[in-house]
């Protein structure tokens, strides 16, 4: 069986089951792309650099469907790697509340994420602030800080930039809202932080370069070339936004391993259900009535 279209590590896994594809499809890794390596490195300056130059923390504003769950992933992988069990980067998921950013709901994520003490040993932001700095966490990203009520926000933020030097880790924020509203208020702030922004994919070249890297991480048996007639659907539904294009071409891909297919075309596209069609669909709901 030629499966020179896959990546070596991939082309092992397209040989398994149906099931074993599947979980690895659902599973599989990072795919880079030009914007978020350049956040991706900021990043791990800041985990890795004993002294940053320029502002210490990152705010990332991007719409829905843009990658962000699965760019912070990476981050934290990559921050997972080296010796022992520690995190030298750690996500915090979206905040419904004030409280759910006190200093130790934050280092119990921390620690537990690191193996170390579970959160009900936490007692005092003296206590915590030793227990993330033995952790190592150097970044910690904190996501869909814009859910908050905008004083919360400004609270919030505030809050963390403090604890942030006294505990010695950066700042990796983001925001689901275009603007930059998580600095509005707080100069010094806005000062020491830097504005990263995801948008939607130009149809460029590189575009076609990063579907063909994403097209070899999916254990598909045969090749599934990259089409104008292919492109044109895929952008169709997603907008060119990353996160929905990725998606809908691995629901595309786990509809050609239980069909048996075996590669995707745009009929594959049209056919497969994308997880994310609800979400397209009210933002066109929303975009035609307005």
């Amino acid at each position: 069986m030629n499966l020179s279209h896959l990546d070596r590590d991939v082309a092992n896994i397209a040989l398994e089951g149906r099931g074993t594809r599947l979980a690895f499809l659902r599973e599989s890794g990072f795919v880079p792309w030009p914007d978020a390596m350049t956040y991706i490195a900021e990043c791990e300056r800041r985990i890795n650099d004993e002294a940053v130059f320029g502002p210490p923390h990152l705010l990332l504003s991007a719409p829905p469907l843009c990658g962000v769950g699965s760019v912070l992933r990476e981050i934290e992988r990559r921050g997972a790697l080296g010796s022992g069990r520690k995190r030298r980067a750690v996500i915090v998921d979206g905040l419904l509340t004030f409280s759910e950013a006190r200093l130790t709901h934050l280092i119990s994520v921390v620690l537990e994420a690191a193996g170390g003490r579970p959160r009900s040993s936490i007692e005092g932001e003296q206590q915590a602030l030793r227990a993330i700095r033995d952790a190592g966490t150097r970044l910690l990203l904190v996501r869909k800080v814009d859910q908050l009520p905008d004083k919360q926000i400004k609270q919030l933020v505030r809050y963390l930039h403090a604890l942030s030097v006294r505990g010695d880790f950066h700042l990796g924020l983001t925001s689901s809202t275009p603007d930059v509203r998580v600095l509005a208020g707080d100069a010094d702030l806005a000062a020491r932080t830097r504005v990263f922004e995801f948008k939607a994919w130009p149809q460029a070249l590189w575009v076609v370069e990063v579907v063909e890297a994403a097209l070899r991480r999916y254990p598909l048996r045969q090749a599934s070339p990259v089409t104008p007639e292919l492109m044109t659907v895929l952008f169709g539904p997603t907008r060119g936004l990353p996160g929905g294009v990725f998606g809908m071409l691995k629901a595309a891909a786990a509809h050609a391993i239980e069909s048996g297919a075996e590669h995707i075309t745009a009929d594959t596209l049209r056919a497969a259900e994308p997880p994310f069609s609800s979400i397209v669909t009210r933002r066109q709901a929303k975009g035609t009535g307005s």
